[in-house]
């Protein structure tokens, strides 16, 4: 016998010893839908939440990863060997004027100002920033050596 079956009996019983009036037995008939009611908003409405943080969550992660593969791509275009083009550097410099840092940002500024000079600004700090942030991003410890890149070395050397 279900629950909605015994209440039923118990009302009907309750119904034929007279304790309680009929307005009385529909009255917690009421309630008791009232109630059933109530849960089902409680559940739709902790569903209702769920989904939207969830939709939320998703949506800062596929950010963050589009960041970090950016961020990837600039990195190892300027830390590939000399043979590097200059429109390999304006698109690592543009996907950091986008989606870097304000140090990198920075960085990259003072870079691009002292192309014209002899002796151009070095971009391994840049590449440091960019591999930290990197590191960061991707819950990998941090790199306390100094790393040794590539783009100084020449044929002759490898």
């Amino acid at each position: 016998m279900t629950t909605e079956e015994r209440l039923e009996k118990l009302e009907r019983e309750l119904r034929e010893m007279k304790v309680v009036s009929s307005k009385q037995v529909n009255f917690a008939a009421i309630m008791r839908h009232a109630w059933t009611g109530l849960a089902i908003i409680a559940i739709v409405s902790g569903w209702v939440v769920t989904h939207r943080n969830e939709m939320k969550r998703d949506s800062e992660n596929d950010r963050r990863q589009q960041r970090v593969d950016y961020m990837q791509r600039a990195y190892r275009k300027m830390a590939g060997n000399r043979s590097a083009s200059i429109s390999d550097f304006a698109t690592a410099f543009a996907d950091i004027q986008v989606l870097g840092t304000k140090e990198q940002r920075n960085e990259v500024d003072k870079i691009v100002m002292q192309m014209k000079d002899p002796k151009p600004r070095s971009r391994v700090p840049l590449l440091n920033m960019l591999r930290n942030d990197i590191r960061d991003e991707l819950n990998l410890p941090a790199i306390t050596n100094e790393p040794l890149y590539f783009f100084g070395a020449s044929k002759n050397n490898l």
